[in-house]
């Protein structure tokens, strides 16, 4: 899978997600209130996602939808059932996709998986559907989540923001810092190939080890005042993108949207305020929120120092 997600087809996604970005949060700087996980947060990494996937657009809403229902609810009471519904509607709608695109292939990610193969022999459908899964997932969750906490400790830390808008701080540090400090998701789970033990704890073969990432980010053996935001923090060896082997294929891209969401809103936003409930997401793998109600107030002139 990694040989499908090419840096050139990485690199003219963060393009897109820059000019996106851009449009978005510039037509919401003129002291409108709007929700910036509906209007913003959900609408690019979900859209950027499924275009190099080759889904076309008018699924895109549907995949989302059935995104958030399976990782996350609306209310405090989960329905499991629901959340695995959604699951395999997804899979049931890759795993069609990626049968379409292997007799048909195209210039996208699914294609280029679909028809991939490994000593000699092309993955099962199934495997192609739950590796395209594994990229929606990804691709959603991380920058979606990211950016809604970081609008909400912008907004809770003016003189942050202000550091940050005028280029005190840079935006690469800053964009680390975001990803730890936001955590999008809690915990994976691995399961141990052999036996061994770990801090006196006897791990079997076979068993099921979670790896709690929120735990690890806010590690103070780590970090110096792990739960306060620095954007200048250094080093920042954050797990929110994984690590070793395990590392995300689309780290890359992460940060490049969410540097090109930094890039827009230090551009046209000069202060931002929530005007309303914050609505968080119930989920026991997502962490952050799901509904941000706010107002941006427009710069007069960027106010980044080139």
């Amino acid at each position: 899978m990694r040989s499908a997600l090419t840096m050139p087809l990485m690199k003219a996604a963060g393009e897109q997600a820059a000019q996106q970005l851009e449009d978005n949060i510039g037509r919401l700087c003129d002291g409108q209130i709007f929700d910036f996980a509906s209007e913003v947060a959900e609408k690019v990494p979900i859209g950027i996602t499924c275009s190099l996937l080759g889904i076309p657009a008018s699924d895109v809403p549907w995949l989302l939808s059935c995104s958030k229902r399976a990782l996350s609810s609306k209310t405090a009471s989960t329905d499991w059932i629901d959340a695995l519904e959604a699951r395999n509607e997804i899979l049931i709608y890759l795993g069609d996709l990626a049968r379409s695109r292997r007799q048909d292939p195209g210039q996208d990610v699914v294609s280029a998986i679909a028809r991939a193969t490994i000593d000699g022999e092309r993955l099962p459908l199934d495997d192609v559907a739950l590796n395209c899964y594994s990229l929606i997932l990804g691709g959603d969750e991380s920058s979606r989540v990211s950016s809604i906490s970081a609008v909400q400790v912008f907004e809770g830390r003016p003189d942050i923001w202000e550091q940050v808008r005028t280029g005190v701080v840079d935006l690469d540090s800053t964009v680390e810092e975001i990803l730890r400090w936001a955590t999008p998701a809690q915990h994976f789970a691995r399961t141990a190939t052999e036996s061994f033990s770990l801090y006196g704890q006897e791990i079997a073969e076979g068993d099921i080890v979670t790896l709690w990432n929120i735990s690890a980010n806010y590690d103070e053996a780590q970090f110096d005042c792990p739960r306060e935001f620095r954007p200048t923090r250094f080093p920042n060896r954050h797990v929110s993108l994984g690590v070793g082997p395990h590392f995300c294929l689309g780290a890359w891209l992460g940060r490049a949207e969410l540097k090109a969401f930094l890039i827009a809103l230090t551009t046209h936003v000069v202060s931002m305020e929530i005007v309303g409930e914050v609505l968080p997401i119930y989920s026991t793998f997502l962490r952050g929120a799901a509904s941000l109600p706010v107002r941006f107030n427009r710069a007069n002139r960027p106010g980044r120092v080139s």
